[in-house]
């Protein structure tokens, strides 16, 4: 069995353009740290960035003109299977020009604050946390100017800390036991909704998801907020669980279409697998429900917003990966693939004859559909493809930005990047327009530019269409032929 891939990133401008941009992802394979950090900017600036204190190149320009370099941590102490890591966070405010820092949480319990060099030189152990050697289950980092790490350990506890990267040991500032109905819960996940705003996901509950505030002494005694899956709405979902758990967050930021003020709207995800979008200012326990009409039976792994209309779900098996369209039709509770009519007297446009659908939400039809990938490739060029590679639950989600193309997936012993781009589009994202120079054969132009090693993945996917179930296949790059309107050329117009 291979590692499950624990993931973070983040992407932050460095220049005065578009194009002149940091990323950086990093990932937990069993007990060791890998991270890769991706600098794009006009090709000068790289070209000298590149070059060591002798004035040789030290690292490699890819066909974008990006530069990439890797850098890795291990710690002798912990042994593989034993100590593997369980959470990481990144701290890019808090990082230099030559080092990252990131708070990585351990299987066995260990929970240190790590500054690990991206220039060779020695990495180290900032600060160590205390928890009494429990599991670190899940962790999260407030973005305030004096930020807060919240942790959850083992089955039922739940810590505050404080990040001091002056202080070499740290003991939480509050702690407590998150309880059900007089019994300890099994505590899940926590994330941030915003700097004085926490959501944990646990379960099985009946309310599987509470809200807390985060004041200065720690956390609220109660809940302010606990959000369960039955809801009054005549337009909800005609069945929903008695108990169920979350294993998942997904804050969105205001400048989503589905965002309010931050920290009231989010999503979740978890054992029933629906992902459900939550508003505070609503007396509704959700406000939308997202389901694959497909996959009913695959739990969610990991969830991540991506841009400001869609959002991704890792499914627990089959390396499915979901993404789902956030734009709602008058803030009504609905199912992604039924989308409800706004009037009982819809206007219609010309060549309309569906009596109850209006414009704005036939077009949301045709053009904002909900589709899963399998990140799971029928053939690879110089690997073998086992049964087994394509049952991976898919562990991570992570999107460095909300203006990136990109976006990381982990599943076992693999972490994937997908960049949302069109291969023939003759005005991508800026930061792919720089290139090799045309040679006049559009095939090998189109090779020469996007996959001069052969190393993009050809994926199958299945798309979700007023209830029925459109089965697709990627063409290689370079490949051309009929394409339906609306899709990226490499995705035919039949399956």
């Amino acid at each position: 069995m291979g590692y499950q891939p624990i993931l973070d990133s983040y992407e932050e401008w460095v220049g005065g353009n578009w194009n002149s941009r940091k990323q950086l992802v990093v990932w937990g394979a069993g007990s060791e740290l890998f991270l890769r950090i991706k600098r794009m900017g006009e090709i000068h600036e790289l070209v000298s960035e590149a070059l060591s204190a002798d004035g040789q190149p030290s690292s490699h320009l890819d066909q974008h003109h990006h530069r990439s370099s890797w850098a890795t941590y291990s710690d002798s102490r912990f042994i593989e299977g034993r100590d593997d890591i369980t959470s990481i966070n990144l701290l890019p405010s808090l990082s230099g020009h030559d080092h990252e820092l990131m708070v990585a949480g351990r299987a066995s319990g260990d929970l240190s604050l790590l500054s690990v060099s991206t220039s060779g030189l020695q990495s180290r152990v900032v600060t160590e946390y205390a928890t009494n050697r429990r599991p670190v289950r899940s962790a999260t980092i407030s973005k305030a100017s004096d930020p807060l790490l919240a942790v959850c350990l083992s089955d039922s506890s739940l810590a505050l800390y404080p990040i001091h990267p002056e202080d070499r040991y740290s003991k939480p500032f509050d702690a407590t036991t998150i309880s059900v109905s007089d019994k300890p819960g099994k505590l899940w996940s926590v994330r941030f909704l915003r700097s004085d705003r926490l959501a944990i996901g646990l379960g099985s509950s009946r309310e599987p998801i509470h809200v807390y505030d985060v004041k200065p002494d720690g956390l609220s005694r109660e809940p302010t907020r606990k959000f369960g899956f039955s809801s009054q709405s005549t337009a909800s979902p005609p069945k929903h669980p008695n108990s169920s758990s979350v294993y998942q967050f997904a804050p969105l930021a205001p400048s989503a279409l589905a965002g309010g003020a931050e920290g009231e709207v989010f999503l979740s995800g978890g054992y029933d697998g629906n992902a459900r979008l939550h508003d505070l200012r609503s007396p509704e326990p959700f406000t939308a429900v997202f389901s694959d009409i497909v996959d009913t039976s695959s739990a969610i792994y990991s969830l991540a917003s991506f841009g400001r209309e869609r959002f991704i779900v890792g499914g627990s098996q089959h390396c499915l990966l979901k993404i789902f369209d956030l734009r709602l039709p008058g803030g009504k509770v609905y199912y992604a693939a039924d989308l409800d009519s706004c009037s009982s007297d819809p206007p219609r446009g010309p060549g309309m004859t569906d009596p109850t659908c209006c414009q704005y939400h036939r077009d949301s039809r045709a053009k904002f559909r909900d589709c899963s990938i399998f990140l799971h490739p029928r053939h690879v060029r110089g690997h073998q493809i086992s049964r087994r590679d394509g049952m991976s639950p898919v562990y991570s989600l992570s999107s460095p930005s909300a203006c990136s193309p990109t976006f990381f997936a982990g599943i076992e012993g693999k972490v994937l990047e997908l960049d949302v781009v069109s291969v023939m589009d003759h005005h991508p994202d800026p930061i792919f327009g720089s290139g090799p120079k045309n040679t006049g054969n559009r095939v090998l132009d189109l090779r020469r530019k996007w996959d001069p090693q052969s190393e993009i993945l050809s994926l199958p996917l299945y798309e979700q269409l007023e209830g029925n179930i459109n089965l697709r296949m990627q063409r290689g790059v370079g490949s051309v032929g009929p394409s339906r309107k609306g899709w990226d050329e490499r995705w035919p117009s039949t399956g």
